[in-house]
């Protein structure tokens, strides 16, 4: 938080807007079961409405078009959002700027807030503001792809990365769930884990 407001991480602003081409190419999408899951859970159909924050490129927003309900997309990094409207075009999605700790909606416009691959950038004012946006008896779902730190081959790519971290939020850390502990403001976490396997496919940079 600033004197002016609100601001995004500064690693989060000029990462994911340089990269946001790049981030719809390579970031995993989200497991049928899981999308299913919170189809059920969040009642998620025509004449519901749900807001996806922090939603990047569309990765989870695009999963919950086919439910019918109504879609709001709240990005903050413009490349992000740019990415977001071409594949949202002529969808019932609705992309607008916004932060998680100062949303440019209404009290009480949502039936559900999803946010997936992102709470652990948010600050303590995000949960009044999801609450606030939340009607009585509205969820809040978090979602994240998780590797599995037991594959020899994830644990050697997080010892590689850890180094370059600088201090930066991840959603392995799991420091989010400290935004909880002591609030009125939500129920019991509840918890699902869905399995979510990929082919990784690269060209061999040497030659043959």
């Amino acid at each position: 938080m600033t004197s002016n407001g609100p601001t995004v991480h500064p690693a989060a602003r000029t990462g994911f807007d340089r990269a946001a081409e790049a981030y719809e190419r390579a970031r995993p999408s989200y497991p049928d079961g899981a999308v299913a899951w919170l189809r059920e859970r969040l009642d998620l159909r025509p004449g519901r409405t749900v807001v996806d924050l922090a939603a990047g490129t569309g990765k989870l927003t695009m999963l919950l078009v086919p439910t019918g309900a109504r879609i709001v997309a709240v990005e903050p990094v413009g490349g992000m959002r740019s990415v977001l409207r071409v594949r949202a075009h002529g969808s019932n999605v609705s992309v607008v700027a916004g932060v998680a700790e100062a949303l440019p909606l209404a009290d009480g416009v949502a039936d559900a807030v999803t946010v997936a691959q992102a709470f652990h950038w948010f600050r303590d004012a995000a949960l009044p503001e999801l609450h606030r946006v939340l009607r009585p008896g509205g969820v809040l779902a978090l979602v994240w792809n998780r590797r599995d730190l037991t594959d020899p081959v994830w644990a050697a790519v997080k010892d590689l990365i850890d180094p370059f971290r600088e201090g930066t939020p991840h959603h392995e850390a799991d420091g989010w769930r400290a935004l909880f502990e002591g609030t009125g403001l939500f129920g019991p976490l509840e918890e699902r884990r869905f399995g979510n396997e990929r082919c990784m496919r690269g060209r061999w940079p040497y030659g043959r």
